[in-house]
């Protein structure tokens, strides 16, 4: 099972008082099943409604499956305002 990064940006790092951490995972998932993979372990982010998960600076999309290998870094992005 390769080992992935998990980093923690805007109010997920907050949730999970954090900025970065690593889970094991499987080679092929599915995005919901990558998603409840995180949850899992970082339970204190399923309390966010909206974020973007991204694989080595891609975006993933809902209903899409993954490759994942040793080394890949894994984003949880929550939405961020500026000014």
């Amino acid at each position: 099972m390769p080992k992935v990064t998990i980093l923690f940006f805007a109010h997920a790092r907050e949730l999970v008082d954090k900025a970065e951490d690593s889970i094991e995972v499987d080679h092929k998932m599915a995005y919901e099943d990558l998603k409840e993979k995180i949850f899992s372990k970082f339970e204190p982010i399923r309390g966010l409604k909206t974020f973007l998960i991204a694989l080595n600076h891609d975006y993933l999309e809902p209903g899409s499956s993954v490759q994942l290998k040793d080394s890949d870094v894994i984003a949880i992005i929550p939405p961020v305002g500026g000014g």
